[in-house]
């Protein structure tokens, strides 16, 4: 999110006021550190991604024209993506999220997902594990191995025999 205010020649008190003056009460304090903890909805992206005049990968169109809500908007994102990979459902998502060492049930995702109250993060998870076209408009491998980065190691990790002895 840094890099795209920077390119776009933003600043947190300008996201802030902008915000403000779309419904939401923000200050530039309060959006500074959402984005420095990096903790934040994929509503709260999208909706700044679309104030400050962010390209977006162009298969979300239909999704962020959406009536309603920004949650609303996100959920069509995730949902679309979804659609695009035949036999991908909650399950199958929550399976292939395990495989990156995210831990997550399937019924917590349709949850989240449905209501668009899923964090950033879990997009950039999904990127990973599926495909998404132009999300490098948005993030770069970096920010995507982060995302994906396990806090410890999955249950199934076994050392090495070498790594044992260090």
């Amino acid at each position: 999110m840094r890099g795209l205010l920077a390119r776009r020649g933003w600043d947190y008190r300008r996201l802030a006021e902008a915000l403000t003056g779309s419904g939401h009460d923000l200050s530039h304090k309060a959006v500074d550190h959402k984005i420095q903890r990096g903790s934040f909805e994929c509503a709260f992206f999208l909706h700044s991604m679309h104030i400050i005049g962010a390209s977006h990968p162009p298969q979300w169109r239909k999704a962020l024209r959406t009536a309603g809500n920004w949650n609303i908007r996100a959920s069509h994102v995730l949902r679309y993506e979804m659609a695009r990979w035949p036999g991908v459902d909650w399950q199958e998502l929550s399976h292939r999220l395990a495989t990156i060492g995210v831990a997550v049930t399937d019924d917590f995702l349709q949850q989240k997902v449905s209501a668009g109250s899923y964090p950033l993060t879990l997009l950039l998870q999904y990127a990973s594990v599926f495909w998404v076209e132009g999300i490098e408009m948005l993030v770069d491998r970096d920010d995507l191995r982060a995302a994906c980065r396990p806090i410890s190691p999955p249950p199934a990790y076994l050392p090495f025999d070498d790594e044992i002895s260090s």
